[in-house]
């Protein structure tokens, strides 16, 4: 086959592969990588985007702010109108290109819970437990050890270096620069007795830490899907064809089924960049379009919900009402506390911002290096107690039977149930975390984009401490707006559906309060400074259930084609097969049952790591027979 450096989608040549991967991004291009290591397995990945791999805008990590809602990078999507969010339509930014979403996050390493994973398994995935994903999670990157020095400012102790990757191909570091409110945050937690003792990648970390980005620590770039794993020595393997400005329209699947009622697909169908509608034929297709494009290409290629099919005119070839639903993502509070010294907000000024691109091309340090970020890992403080455990009781029983299911197909209900209890049993245990904190040295309340515009912002300095609902009980779906694959699919998190993820919310963001005037972070601050909100007083329960109106996304969207059985509403396997179609595959977050507590990048890898594996295997035995 030809080399990489000679494709493109306009190329005339024989469209057929053994493996046809639909989508460049994240978790397709660890599957391009690894399922190309067998020479005898020709893999072809098309991809709407292009390849960023060399683009500085790309490899430099303070500058992904600068990436989102530019179409060049970024599929842009937005929301329908959210009407617990003040009817506002909320952005939700998908790397578009060779990488995806990994060429464009803000490169933050979190690891799972224990709990959050194995709640996969007990959805009917028994084999999806915490404990047979640990080695993905290790295999796909190396881990670079931070110094002493690091060490002693970030407060690592809880580091437990042996649990980390040693050969992967995503590099992960904590760089060569902490701002001081990073420095402050793992000893203020220290201080309310609440810091991390055990690593976050032993799925059992709780309290205050500092994790790491994925940045390359010998250059200071970033790390990610696109130049990871499509490595030059991965480009120019001759069974890896890899062709952009790819849009694929839909699976080609005939409408026969053999004696299983089990359809296949003969490959798919793609508009080239010159406006031509070409074709792939394949033994195995493998979706790796995302969480809001996986769906949508299943929906136009007559899989999903016959209802809602035929209102677009779609003939089901197989009636699979889970395809969309179960959408979940971390919903996020912040306010923003002016601080004493200038933080990131000081990038207004001309002067510091060319200061800081010298800094970075120069030395590669300094704010556009930043490789840090401050979390923790909470249980609701206000349910602690006796008090609070009553509290706690009293709002469980009274709202989990008001299940915000309106729009979930009556199928989706069981497994909606067993998650809302999984959910329960995380919310009601104290040694597990309901919400993520994270500290950014800047202003950054977000309501339509995290651009900062009010005038208070540009009146001082801040930090923001935001709250990321970790487990929520909202749920919601994404779903074909038409029969044009151009068109943005309907996405509708629903977010704060259900009354429970406010309740749970509010409460967190009461205790920023005592984050903040606790040292050393207190230090940091304007004793009786501004902040943004400027009214908000998180004294009042219901001035902090009315802050959550100015919720945005952490970007952490999923679900949409989960892994669960077919009767509650599944839509993949085990194997992340699709239900109905013998040789279609699904890997992406999309497949995701339970959103993770935290970012969701590790387990993208992770899952994508794992399907490898799996794939390999069956085409092994294939070739073992043959």
């Amino acid at each position: 086959m030809a080399s990489f450096q000679e494709l493109s989608s306009n190329e005339n040549r024989a469209d057929c592969s053994d493996i046809v991967i639909v989508g460049g991004g994240t978790a397709g291009l660890v599957l391009a990588s690894r399922l190309s290591e067998n020479s005898d397995i020709s893999v072809t990945v098309l991809e709407a985007g292009v390849d960023h791999s060399q683009d500085p805008l790309v490899l430099t990590p303070g500058l992904s702010a600068k990436l989102q809602g530019d179409t060049k990078y970024d599929w842009d999507f937005q929301t329908v109108r959210q009407a617990a969010l003040g009817n506002r339509s909320i952005e939700h930014p998908r790397g578009k290109g060779l990488g995806g979403s990994s060429l464009l996050h803000r490169n933050m390493v979190t690891f799972p819970s224990k709990s959050s994973i194995d709640c996969w398994a007990a959805l009917g995935n028994n084999s999806w437990t915490f404990e047979s994903m640990e080695p993905y999670y290790r295999k796909f990157h190396t881990f670079d050890e931070p110094s002493a020095a690091v060490k002693e400012d970030l407060g690592l102790d809880y580091l437990d270096e042996k649990l980390h990757g040693k050969t992967g191909p995503v590099k992960v570091t904590f760089g060569n620069y902490q701002p001081d409110c990073y420095k402050a945050w793992a000893s203020t937690f220290e201080t309310l007795g609440r810091k991390a003792t055990k690593d976050p990648i032993s799925g059992l970390c709780i309290g205050g830490h500092n994790t790491a980005a994925s940045i390359d620590p010998s250059n200071m770039t970033r790390s990610f899907s696109g130049n990871a794993y499509l490595s030059e020595e991965v480009r120019r393997r001759p069974n890896l064809r890899i062709v952009t400005e790819a849009a694929v329209q839909k699976i080609i699947i005939p409408d026969t089924a053999n004696e299983n009622h089990l359809s296949r697909a003969e490959g798919v169908s793609f508009r080239d960049r010159d406006g031509r509608v070409r074709k792939v034929f394949a033994s195995e297709v493998i979706l790796c379009a995302g969480v809001m494009q996986s769906p949508q290409i299943l929906e136009l290629s007559g899989v999903g919900s016959p209802e809602r099919l035929s209102r677009h005119g779609i003939a089901t070839i197989v009636e699979l009402p889970g395809v969309g639903e179960n959408l979940q993502d971390h919903a996020l509070v912040g306010v923003s506390f002016e601080s004493k010294n200038s933080t990131f907000d000081s990038f207004r000024d001309p002067n510091v911002i060319n200061a800081v691109f010298k800094q970075y091309q120069q030395e590669k340090t300094g704010p556009l290096a930043l490789a840090t970020y401050s979390a923790a890992f909470l249980p609701c403080m206000g349910f602690i107690g006796e008090k609070g455990e009553q509290d706690l009781k009293r709002l469980l029983n009274q709202y989990i039977e008001n299940e915000a299911t309106q729009s979930l197909h009556p199928k989706q209900l069981p497994s909606l149930k067993k998650q809302h209890e999984l959910v329960r049993s995380i919310i009601e245990d104290p040694e597990q975390s309901s919400i993520h904190y994270l500290l950014a040295p800047l202003q950054l309340t977000p309501k339509q984009s995290p651009v900062p515009v009010s005038t208070e912002a540009r009146a001082a300095d801040y930090i923001t401490l935001f709250s990321s609902l970790s487990h929520p009980f909202s749920r919601g779906s994404v779903h074909i707006a038409s029969t044009d694959p151009a068109d943005r699919p309907d996405v509708d998190p629903r977010y704060f559906s259900h009354p429970l993820d406010v309740e749970i919310v509010a409460r967190h963001l009461q205790y920023l309060d005592v984050i903040v005037a606790t040292e050393p972070l207190a230090s940091l601050l304007k004793k009786d400074g501004r902040r943004i909100p400027a009214d908000v007083d998180l004294k009042s329960l219901e001035a902090a259930k009315k802050l959550t109106e100015l919720a945005f996304t952490t970007y952490h969207p999923c679900g949409t084609c989960s892994m669960m059985p077919r009767e509650t509403g599944g839509v993949v396997d085990q194997e992340l097969r699709v239900y109905g179609l013998k040789n279609v595959r699904i890997v992406d977050a999309s497949v995701f049952p339970m959103v993770p507590r935290g970012n969701i990048q590790t387990s993208v890898y992770a899952v994508a790591e794992r399907a490898a594996d799996m794939i390999k295997s069956d085409w092994a035995r294939v070739q073992n027979r043959g």
